[in-house]
């Protein structure tokens, strides 16, 4: 005998059998329980295959009655929200072995309703709240014979749900509830709960809650929340559910055919112009909203908050709120890839309209000149962007100068992300050093440093490098051996190979050869290190508060453009560019080679502006920042003969050389921030010191 079947046997003695459509019930009043087995009848295991392609889920499938305890919960709470008494039984157990599974809940003292008529006035003041907040109704609809059933009245008089599983998917459901279970797809229901309707009334009401049950009762309920959704999609993800599948698709194909017409339809684009007409007052309200915000979570101090505020009310900043917020009010009712094309024929219009009102005088220069800095090019690039595009208007001069507004709405902006990637990715850190007083952009950055430039300072930052680099020796020197013994067999075999190639140097330094490999290989290794780099700076203790905070960007940034200059070179991407400028559309560049260097040159501008951007991180990686260096160096060696020497020369054989060792000193610099970052993680079970009290990580 199991232990299950003995558990059921032992209570079976002095327990009072009970049963419903799909289970057989103990009621063991020595130990106030009731345990519930479900053994439902042929029909109702063949009506559920039906429905949902499964066996009956309470027989076997644990997932399901964890869903069932958390529903329970989640109605228990709420009802004591509403009428200030619980009026749910309690899941006391769930017990599965290979038998099957049993439910036990408290037992409730008391008997059947028996006026019926009261009972039924109990359930539909109970239904509607139901329904209200995404629970299930079918056990506890008055139009369901049974459903007085479900419920006990107790000695005192009142009522208590007792069985809240159903025994088939719910007939009969208000219309409110047809109309949920087809937006979220689930058809036929069983038990179900509309999880998106239930969190959306919790975050609603959620300080009434707090108030009438107290704070533990709230973070009970939306911990059960949680539990449902979690243990119902293990459970649904069991079973095949064809219907719901069917309707899904069917939902997703008339939403692609219909959603060109909704944009379309002239009240929404009416509504569009309306809202846009009132931009000014939306972007100013929706900046002052971001402000406010960042100081409650502490971002921001309240005095660069007022200076922000009162940046608001300058001529030039209420231009560009003005054009922000219409931008803001035309993306709500149009979306992608309607409001972005509003969103861009905005921009151009009004840049258009100013230009050729100048021509005719009837604008001043002051005015021309202000909507040039508005209006901009890149602004209307941006525009057309989906999504992010919405808040083009905030790199418009006016609001790119002034520092702690833009960081406020940059930081608004990026909130807009999708997938949580602003607080996954701890996006708030880059907009409060924008906004605070920690290190600012290029100009003062370089301004504050430049004392640092004085040659004792020079000399003692490099004695110090120097010995920190000391430790990281035989990495950086088994890396440029590579390189070396590399560069020296791919020679030996270009002065060797006379035969086969049409080119000697194909089997060696031309494409996809070994060393144009290696060398891609070591930029795709540096990126990946980059990425490391920054997340086990984010394993720190207390990392978002240190002062390379910031700095931490730097790698995952600069590794991204890595891994994407390694595609770049190994498959000639630029290169293919640069043949469509050049022979497809006859652009020339002056004083280069190929008109693909102007490319060449842009990855310099960006990796120059980074570097600036990131010049104190740098600084203070003082045994990486050499090794940065040196590889900058000797890329920048490769470019020049690249750009300038021509092909067939002793000196154009320097390029692939230099390109690769460069490429090793990056890798070499990458590698040994990620020791030194990685040397700061504590070990497994070392305490971590938060506030002076040790944590065990």
């Amino acid at each position: 005998m199991s232990e299950q079947s003995k558990y059921l046997s032992d209570h079976e003695r002095h327990s009072d059998i009970s049963g419903g459509l799909a289970s057989r019930v103990l009621l063991d009043r020595v130990h106030g329980t009731a345990i519930k087995k479900y053994d439902p009848p042929w029909y109702v295991r063949l009506l559920y295959w039906l429905a949902f392609q499964a066996p009956f889920p309470y027989v076997r499938n644990e997932a399901s009655l964890r869903a069932a305890r958390a529903r329970r919960i989640i109605a228990s709470r709420l009802t004591e929200f509403w009428f200030g008494t619980d009026h749910v039984a309690a899941t006391l157990d769930i017990r599965c072995d290979e038998e099957g599974c049993i439910f036990i809940t408290q037992l409730i003292d008391g008997e059947v309703p028996k006026d019926k008529k009261q009972a039924r006035a109990f359930l539909r003041k109970i239904a509607p709240r139901f329904q209200e907040v995404g629970l299930p109704t079918w056990q506890v609809d008055p139009l369901n014979p049974k459903a007085p059933g479900n419920i006990i009245e107790t000695p005192d008089g009142d009522y208590k749900i007792i069985d809240l599983e159903s025994g088939v998917a719910s007939p009969i459901m208000p219309i409110g509830q047809w109309i949920d279970a087809i937006k979220a797809g689930m058809i036929p229901v069983f038990d179900d709960v509309f999880i998106a309707k239930t969190r959306t009334y919790i975050e609603k009401h959620a300080s009434e809650i707090e108030a009438a049950v107290g704070p533990d009762c709230l973070r009970e309920l939306q911990a059960a929340v949680d539990e449902y959704e979690d243990c119902a999609e293990q459970w649904q993800a069991t079973e095949l559910r064809i219907w719901s599948k069917l309707l899904r698709a069917v939902m997703t194909v008339g939403g692609i055919l219909i959603w060109p017409l909704k944009l379309l339809w002239p009240p929404t684009i009416l509504r569009a112009i309306r809202a846009a007409r009132g931009g000014r007052e939306v972007a100013t309200n929706w900046a002052r909203g971001a402000v406010e915000r960042l100081v409650d979570e502490g971002s921001l101090d309240r005095e660069e908050a007022d200076k922000a505020l009162r940046s608001l009310e300058a001529p030039e900043t209420l231009a560009v709120l003005g054009h922000l917020g219409a931008h803001i009010a035309i993306s709500i009712p149009l979306r992608f890839p309607l409001g972005s094309i509003v969103r861009f024929g905005w921009t151009v219009f009004f840049r258009i309209r100013t230009e050729v009102r100048a021509l005719l005088g009837r604008v001043s220069g002051e005015e021309l000149r202000g909507a040039r800095k508005i209006h901009t090019l890149t602004v209307a690039v941006l525009s057309a962007l989906p999504g992010l595009g919405t808040f083009a208007y905030i790199v418009a001069e006016p609001l790119r100068k002034n520092r702690p507004l833009l960081a406020v709405l940059l930081d608004e902006a990026l909130r807009k992300i999708p997938f949580r990637l602003y607080e996954r990715q701890h996006l708030a850190v880059l907009t409060c050093w924008l906004a605070c007083s920690g290190p600012g952009l290029a100009p003062r950055m370089v301004k504050d440093r430049w004392h640092l430039l004085r040659p004792h300072h020079v000399i003692a930052w490099f004695k110090e490098s120097i010995g920190q680099l000391g430790a990281h020796l035989p990495l950086v020197g088994v890396i440029l051996a590579v390189n070396v013994a590399a560069l020296s067999v791919a020679g030996t075999v270009y002065l060797l190979t006379t035969d086969g190639f049409a080119e000697p140097s194909a089997a060696t330094f031309g494409e996809f050869g070994p060393i144009q490999t290696l060398k891609a290989g070591q930029l795709l290794l540096s990126g990946l290190a980059g990425y490391v780099i920054y997340h086990r700076f984010w394993s720190l203790p207390q990392a978002g508060q240190r002062v390379d905070a910031p700095g931490s960007y730097f790698w995952i940034l600069s590794g991204a453009g890595l891994v994407w200059l390694g595609v770049d070179d190994y498959f000639q991407i630029h290169e293919g560019l640069g043949v469509v400028l050049e022979e497809g559309l006859g652009v020339t560049i002056p004083l280069l080679n190929n008109a693909d260097d102007i490319f060449v040159l842009g990855y310099g501008v960006v990796a120059i502006t980074m570097v600036a951007i990131f010049l104190g991180e740098l600084l203070r990686s003082r045994a990486s920042f050499p090794l940065l260096v040196t590889g900058f160096g000797f890329l920048v060696i490769s470019l020049a003969v690249d750009f300038f020497a021509t092909e067939g020369r002793a000196l154009a054989g320097v390029e692939d050389p230099t390109n690769l060792v460069g490429t090793g000193f990056i890798l070499s610099a990458y590698l040994v921030k990620l020791r030194e970052v990685s040397s700061e993680l504590p070990e497994v079970g070392q305490p971590i010191v938060t506030g002076g009290l040790p944590i065990t990580p």
